[in-house]
């Protein structure tokens, strides 16, 4: 029994990293086969599929409107329809992962924080391989590796704020483990990651100062102290200059307002273009596609000819924002679904924050993963973007779960 959950958390493990590191479709396949069995073994939970029914509304409808307009057969469909299927099929894996963990075998987390390991070990490899053999620099460091990793970044935020949850670890490897994991997670100088990371830190450290003695908190305002100093020491590098010139065009770069489009504009503002080129879409359409889009397998005019990677393009099937993707293929329906979902499931968890007696830290943890979502969405189309946000879905079901079973 014990070889079993042994080799089911390095399966777990091994889905994460594989989803995080390289994107690859065998997450789905296997993730499905697992999800297939657990709906054999444990029967349908009808509050799991309620909870995810707005965003299979969106597949619904992307697939008759591209049916209606003939476009069913075309690859971009089936890419669509995988892209729309991944957040459902990882949420309802989440559900089920606890159910089969109600024995108190830890396989959710053990999981997590192995894949984080394995992750950070990989990317502080290839980091130093490029630094020895091209020197440091902001683009020796930066996307070496992945451009992001939520599952190092949920590993990191665990072992910071639910060391209660993490008992299967000792103590003395907790500091240890927080350094290796914050470490990799600055060395990514990843916008969305800072953002989300700090949208974590926030929430949970209101909550842990709240409930917290003065010893502790003066603790929390020296660690913060000494990392304002060590940025201060360090904003002269060339990596932070690089990065902070990052963050200043990152607003400007989603800017979707400008009247005039240069291939200078497009090129510094390429998902602002992408947002304008749909709200023009939208506004030029007929009333059948303001409401339900123009159908998985549609691609959206560039009115330019632009090259991407090694190919050449003149229209896109997907967009860097993943509220105007839906917004394009499945109309203002498909998007007031995607919303609704949000917006339901947080309300829901707010409330339970506002009167729950009990611990709130794992109800914090579960609308910050929300937020998370959220706020990539909009930058790197969040939950659509393949299978890399597999540890927020699972951390989603997985105390969605734990919230419909009262343990919450």
């Amino acid at each position: 029994m014990k070889y079993k959950g042994s080799f089911f958390t390095l399966y777990l493990a091994i889905l994460l990293f594989l989803a995080d590191c390289y994107n690859t479709d065998i997450v789905i396949i296997f993730t499905s086969i697992s999800l297939l069995y657990f709906i054999m073994k444990y029967g349908i939970y009808k509050k799991a599929f309620i909870m995810i029914f707005p965003l299979f509304v969106i597949v619904i409808i992307g697939m008759i409107t591209a049916f209606l307009k003939g476009n069913l057969a075309y690859r971009d469909t089936l890419r669509d329809i995988y892209k729309t299927l991944c957040p459902i099929i990882f949420i309802l894996f989440g559900f089920y992962l606890y159910e089969y963990e109600k024995a108190g075998k830890n396989y959710f987390w053990k999981s997590i924080l192995i894949a984080g390991y394995l992750i950070t070990f990989r990317h502080f490899t290839l980091i130093i391989l490029n630094v020895v053999k091209y020197g440091i620099s902001f683009e020796t460091v930066r996307g070496v590796g992945g451009n992001m990793s939520m599952t190092t970044l949920i590993s990191f935020v665990a072992l910071t704020y639910l060391k209660d949850k993490l008992v299967f670890i000792p103590n003395k490897k907790f500091l240890f483990s927080k350094i290796l994991l914050g470490l990799s997670l600055v060395l990514y100088l990843s916008r969305t990651m800072i953002v989300v990371l700090l949208s974590f830190l926030t929430v949970l450290s209101v909550n842990y100062i709240r409930k917290s003695s003065r010893k502790k908190i003066l603790v929390v305002l020296f660690v913060s102290i000494l990392f304002l100093f060590f940025f201060l020491s360090i904003r002269n590098t060339d990596i932070i200059i690089e990065l902070n010139e990052k963050f200043s065009k990152s607003f400007t770069e989603i800017n979707s307002k400008n009247r005039y489009w240069d291939w200078i504009s497009i090129n510094n503002n390429w998902r602002g273009y992408e947002v304008f080129l749909v709200k023009n879409e939208m506004n030029n359409t007929n009333i059948l596609s303001k409401f339900f889009g123009f159908g998985f397998g549609a691609r959206l005019s560039l009115g330019v000819t632009i090259r991407l990677g090694e190919e050449l393009f003149s229209a896109v099937p997907i967009l860097h924002n993943g509220y105007y993707y839906i917004f394009f293929k499945t109309g203002y329906v498909g998007l007031l679904m995607l919303l609704s979902f949000f917006f339901t499931r947080m309300i829901k968890v707010f409330r339970k924050i506002l009167y729950s007696k009990k611990d709130k830290n794992n109800l914090l943890f579960l609308i910050c993963t929300y937020i998370a979502i959220a706020i990539s969405m909009y930058v790197i189309s969040g939950f659509y973007n393949g299978v890399t946000l597999l540890s927020l879905c699972e951390v989603v079901g997985y105390y969605e779960r734990k919230i419909a079973d009262g343990k919450e």
